[in-house]
Formats: C-alpha cells, structure tokens, sequence
C-alpha cells in the first residue's frame, strides 16, 4: 500500500486506500477529507489545520483558495496563509484547494494519478519541511578550544604570531620577591641625604672649636 514521492523518498499516504495522514509524510486526499479532518488525524487537534495551512512546502507547491471547501471560491496568492488564523472566510483569507482542478502531477513509484493535490503533513519535532535525499542539515561541529592547564575550563587564548615572548620594557612587571629597580629621582635625592648628614657632622665638631679659640 501507499507509494514514493520520488523526488524527497518519503512516502504518500493514500487516502483511496484506506491510509490516514502521519506526521512527515505525505498525504493523497479524496473527497471526504478537509482541512481539519486531517490536522485532526495527524495532530489529534481539528484546529491544527493552521500547521497545515501555513506550512512553506505547501504554500509553495500548492493552490490556495478564498474557501477551503468551495472550488469555485477566488484564488488567492499562497503567502496569505501566513496571517490566516480564523476558519472563516475573509478579504485576506487563504486556505489550502483540495479541489480536483487544483491538483498537480507527482512523480512516484510505483507511478500513480492523483485526482485530488498531495500535501505535506510536517513533523514539527523531527521534520518541519520534506528533505531531498543529500540535502540533510551538516552535523554541529564544536569549536577547536586550546587546554589552560589540567581539569580547568578549556577557554579560547590568543597567541601572538611571534610566539611567545619574556615581557621587557619599563611596562615589564616584576617578578615575586624581585626588588623593582629605583629610578634616577630616587638616586640623586638619596644622594642628597648622605652629603647633607656629612655637612652636619663636620659643623658639629667646627663649631665648638672656634669658640673655644676666642675664649
């Protein structure tokens, strides 16, 4: 039972044979079917017709029509189903034709005619849009991360093109225990201190001396 959609390998369900809608696959309606009758099938909720409706391979591949169940009702352009959230007909309304003059050929094996159009029932968990075989999405590749140091958070480091270097310059920082180095300021206002106590120490033993001389 059922057959192939050729051109994405995932089968049709048939209506004709007693087949119901399923969650990613196709679905070949006959006359007893509407819109909520397979979104109650399918989803277990008649007002899931909305997943159907607004669907991107449906509303690329197939006719959209003021009245779902009226063949006769105005053709609309297929985007508009985008902001149709209310069964009830409008001035912007677009619903999916399951009428048999909108019903378009499919490639399948084995080959079958289809009398009414073949829609896609989405997977929203697994398989939103049907998959050409090859096209699948490419697997998640993880970022290359560079190890710090043994049971620490792998994070992303910088490296320089030069590779590494020791840090040099005024801007080098010290190591631990390394005294910093005094800068010339330093140098000459110490200096300044030795000389100044060698001028005290010699008035000191000056001065006494010359008073004694004018006694």
């Amino acid at each position: 039972m059922g057959t192939l959609f050729v051109e994405y390998g995932i089968p049709i369900r048939l209506a004709a044979q007693g087949e119901g809608p399923l969650p990613g696959m196709f679905f070949a309606p006959d006359s007893n079917w509407t819109l909520s009758k397979i979104a109650s099938k399918a989803y277990n909720d008649s007002s899931a017709w909305k997943i159907l409706n607004r669907n991107d391979w449906n509303i690329d591949n197939l006719v959209y029509r003021a009245d779902s169940t009226k063949c006769s009702s105005e053709r609309r352009d297929s985007s508009l189903a985008k902001t149709t959230v209310s069964p009830l007909t409008s001035k912007t309304s677009a619903y999916i034709s399951l009428c048999q003059k909108d019903a378009k050929p499919i490639l399948t094996t084995p080959a079958i005619s289809f009398k009414f159009p073949v829609i896609w029932v989405p997977d929203l968990d697994r398989m939103p849009m049907p998959v050409r075989p090859g096209e699948e999405k490419p697997e998640y590749e993880e970022p290359e991360f560079i190890p710090v140091s043994p049971g620490s958070v792998n994070i992303k480091v910088p490296v320089s093109p030069s590779g590494p270097s020791s840090p040099s310059g005024p801007s080098a920082p010290s190591g631990p225990g390394t005294p910093a180095a005094p800068n010339s300021k330093e140098k000459t206002a110490g200096i300044g201190l030795v000389l100044g106590g060698l001028a005290l120490l010699a008035a000191l033993f000056i001065i006494p001396t010359s008073k004694r001389g004018r006694q």
